[in-house]
């Protein structure tokens, strides 16, 4: 296929180490919170109920609106087959990256640590370049990801202290998880290793929350499922006027236009210490963003990101379940686009190369 031959070709030029694919929302190891309360007191228990909860995920959702196993495969093999092709011995390692995937502020960042973890680990002795691949507010654990590597001193300290109050462990006053210790210690003691990371970042259907920092990425694109209407600017998705137009995913991706800032779900009722320092991230990374005005925010139908080129598709659905689309949102995930998405990334990167 030309497409794999074209993506895996740009990433043996551009020294592309590792490809992470990363679900959105509700299609993780702990989407309610509940699991992580337990496992402050039953680690060993707490993993088991993590990796269970996103095997049975797996099996409902298959590849609609998640990445799964089978979709990781499919990506490594597109590349392998590529690279064989096109005689470069240079082949990515497609990896998959898990998080809770609650509709929270404090689980996108607890995530964007996590990721940040893992980064700083492989490029710890060596600059690596990756490839983040990633749908839904995936995308938006990216934008935080960014701001990670690229805010100052003082900024990255009051975000880790934000995220102290959550990790505070009840009575016994000791800090969990140990990642965040860890990564806030790396950073603020060695910044330089931060420039080691280089990544390039691809967004599928990605609710508009939070800014970007420019200066921590190479490229940035977003691939957003629309169907423009002649009632509107063409970037621009009319407010739905009743339930058929989200079941028939009418406009194209309803939950992108409706996942803005704003539409976050509280946390586990008993989670007290989350309920706290969400409403704390909350201020931190939307500030000047109310609650009140959500609802004329919302019928403004924004598509289009602030930063990175935006690729408004018109994706074929007609046939498939309302279960299946996902309200339009579950399209992008399909094995079945893989070879159309890589096509697109492949010519983005080498027009920014040429």
């Amino acid at each position: 296929n030309a497409a794999f031959e074209a993506l895996a070709g740009v990433l043996a030029k551009r020294k592309t180490q590792v490809v992470y694919l990363v679900h959105g929302t509700f299609t993780g190891t702990d989407a309610l919170g509940f699991i992580r309360e337990f496992e402050r007191w039953k680690p060993d228990i707490g993993k088991k109920l993590r990796d269970a909860q996103k095997m049975l995920i797996d099996k409902i959702t298959g590849e609609a609106g998640n990445y799964s196993e089978s979709y990781a495969k499919s990506f490594q093999d597109a590349l392998n087959h590529g690279s064989s092709n096109h005689g470069s011995s240079s082949i990515p390692t497609v990896k998959l990256f898990h998080w809770t995937s609650e509709n929270l502020h404090l689980a996108r960042a607890n995530a964007a640590v996590r990721l940040l973890d893992e980064l700083l680990e492989d490029t710890y002795h060596e600059q690596r370049r990756y490839l983040m691949w990633g749908h839904s507010h995936a995308g938006n654990v990216f934008a935080l990801l960014t701001n990670l590597i690229g805010s100052d001193v003082r900024t990255l300290r009051k975000f880790f202290k934000i995220g102290d109050a959550w990790r505070r462990f009840p009575l016994l006053g000791h800090l969990d998880p140990p990642v965040w210790k860890r990564v806030r210690e790396r950073v603020l003691e060695n910044p330089e290793i931060l420039k080691r990371i280089e990544l390039d970042i691809v967004t599928f259907g990605t609710p508009i929350r939070y800014g970007w920092e420019t200066s921590s990425y190479r490229s940035l694109s977003h691939f957003v499922y629309h169907r423009p209407q002649a009632s509107k600017t063409e970037y621009l998705a009319p407010f739905p006027e009743g339930l058929s137009d989200v079941l028939e995913a009418r406009y194209g991706d309803c939950v992108q236009q409706l996942g803005i800032a704003g539409t976050n779900f509280t946390p586990f009722l008993f989670a007290w210490r989350s309920w706290i320092v969400e409403e704390r991230f909350r201020r931190f990374l939307q500030r000047g963003i109310s609650r009140l005005n959500t609802l004329d925010r919302l019928r403004i139908g924004q598509r289009v990101a602030n930063e990175g080129k935006a690729f408004l598709v018109d994706y074929d659905v007609d046939g498939t379940t309302t279960a299946q689309q996902l309200f339009g949102h579950a399209i992008y995930t399909r094995t079945e686009w893989l070879p159309f998405h890589m096509q697109k990334v492949a010519t983005e990167l080498a027009e920014q190369d040429s």
